[in-house]
């Protein structure tokens, strides 16, 4: 039917754009809720159309917000070992944490970063990091498990990049 079609060619537009253009799949989760009201009041749907978008509405709903949960826990152990860092005597200078790190406290301390908002916050060049996967040749000086539901049990580590020394 055209609604299927429609609704199937919107859905795929919504994640290409959310990759795409950096918007987040939760910023739709409203918009979507209004589209799906609009519809069965507006248009001659079939209660199978009606229930066909109220499920994927549900699975994207529930994606967004497990989604959001996983990103805070993610932060949360990103924080933890930024502020295991600077209790270590670690300067911010010396960190790359990327960009909610580096980009923020920047932004909070007035302290100039060189690898400033061209590169994202992103700083390889500096030699200590906080990374998902240690590479070989590193020291790994602490670590946090961020407790995800979709990935559950992800460590991050702090860690010296030896070849800085």
């Amino acid at each position: 039917s055209r609604f299927a079609a429609s609704y199937v060619t919107l859905t795929f537009y919504v994640v290409i754009m959310a990759y795409r253009r950096d918007v987040f799949d939760r910023y739709h989760f409203g918009i979507w809720l209004i589209v799906l009201v609009w519809l069965a009041k507006n248009a001659r749907l079939g209660r199978g159309q009606i229930a066909m978008a109220s499920v994927s509405i549900l699975f994207l709903g529930t994606a967004s917000i497990v989604g959001t949960y996983d990103y805070f826990r993610w932060q949360e152990a990103r924080w933890a070992l930024t502020d295991a860092a600077l209790s270590r005597g670690i300067s911010i200078n010396s960190l790359d944490a990327g960009y909610e790190v580096n980009g923020w406290l920047a932004t909070r301390t007035g302290i100039s970063t060189d690898c400033g908002i061209a590169e994202h916050f992103f700083c390889p060049e500096r030699r200590f990091a906080i990374v998902a996967k240690p590479a070989l040749g590193n020291v790994v000086l602490d670590t946090r498990v961020a407790r995800q539901l979709f990935f559950p049990m992800t460590h991050l580590s702090l860690i010296e990049r030896l070849y800085l020394r």
